[in-house]
Formats: structure tokens, C-alpha cells, sequence
């Protein structure tokens, strides 16, 4: 299960980032699906978590990626997992954990160079 860690840049609201994220997790392919989230607040502290699933050709199986975002007095962490499902014994879509972690990787470079998230 590749894991992917970040801190994210101060100039974009929490709920910016998450919502950023969110939107185009789900409009980067057309197989991904919001699964389910939480949230909670206390204080100066927020975190969010989603996850969201996708179906790889490869091993006729689901992937999913798991995103944690946390906020502490402004400052904003990213952590992201991704794990795949297939049929059978073992793991045939390994490389597609790897994937769709590279799609949030991608995501996340873009909130550091973009002038403005787009979502």
C-alpha cells in the first residue's frame, strides 16, 4: 500500500483544498466514486477524511485511495493511501495503488504552482 504525505501550502483555505481534491478525484476518471467521510472540529483542529474508490482493467478489481487532510492553526497535512482489491489470492493490481496515488500526487504539485485552485 503506497502512502503519500505533504504539508500543503498556507495560502488555500481547509475547506478549499478539500474541496479541490474531492472534485477532481471524482472528475479524473470516470470509474472513480465517492465511498464515505468524516469530519471533526475542535478548536484550531480539523480533519477530514474521504475515501474514494476506482475500477482497474487490470486485475478486474477496485482501488482505493484513502485522504486525510488536517488542520492545525492554519497549517494544513495531507496523508493519502492507496490499496487495491482484486479476485483470488494475492494482489494483481499493485501498480494501480501506485496510480492512483501518482493522480493525487499530480493534484497536489498543482495547488503549490497554480495561482488559484481550480476545482
Amino acid at each position: 500500500m503506497p502512502k503519500l504525505e505533504r504539508a500543503i501550502s498556507g495560502r488555500y483555505s481547509f475547506d478549499e483544498v478539500l474541496d479541490y481534491f474531492h472534485q477532481n478525484l471524482l472528475g479524473g476518471n470516470i470509474s472513480t466514486s465517492y465511498e464515505e467521510g468524516s469530519q471533526y472540529h475542535t478548536g484550531a483542529v480539523r480533519c477530514a477524511l474521504r475515501v474514494y474508490e476506482r475500477y482497474s482493467i487490470m486485475g478486474d478489481g477496485r482501488l482505493s485511495l484513502t485522504l486525510m487532510l488536517l488542520e492545525n492553526g492554519g497549517k494544513i497535512f495531507m496523508s493519502a493511501i492507496s490499496a487495491a482489491g482484486g479476485r483470488g489470492v494475492g494482489k494483481l493490481v499493485g501498480w494501480g495503488e501506485d496510480r492512483f496515488l501518482d493522480d493525487l500526487r499530480v493534484l497536489a504539485d498543482q495547488l503549490e504552482t497554480d495561482e488559484e485552485v481550480k476545482s
